[in-house]
């Protein structure tokens, strides 16, 4: 018998990121649910409460800083960011 160790919610616009790291995740495990805009993150988070979340912040539709101030603050969000200061300002605003 399998379990889900959790729900993460996914949100990479690039299938070259995205796809490999739902496969890794579910290898380990977790359900995945993804979202290649922000707009569609933010619909997921209208149903749904991921138990952690990994968020790019530069998608081609949308920010994912959007998203990420969505998210309820005690869950656990790794942020793909290529600016150091970008992650640290939203994670003071969460």
């Amino acid at each position: 018998m399998s379990y889900a160790a959790g729900l993460v919610l996914l949100v990479e616009d690039e299938p070259g990121f995205r796809e490999p790291l739902e496969h890794l995740l579910r290898l380990r495990s977790y359900d995945v649910v993804c979202a290649d805009t922000a707009a569609t993150a933010l619909e997921i988070l209208k149903t749904r409460r991921p138990d952690a979340a990994i968020v790019d912040l530069h998608l081609r539709q949308g920010s994912g800083r959007d998203v990420v101030v969505r998210i309820p603050s005690a869950t656990p969000v790794i942020i793909f960011s290529g600016m150091r200061s970008a992650s640290g300002e939203l994670e003071r605003l969460r």
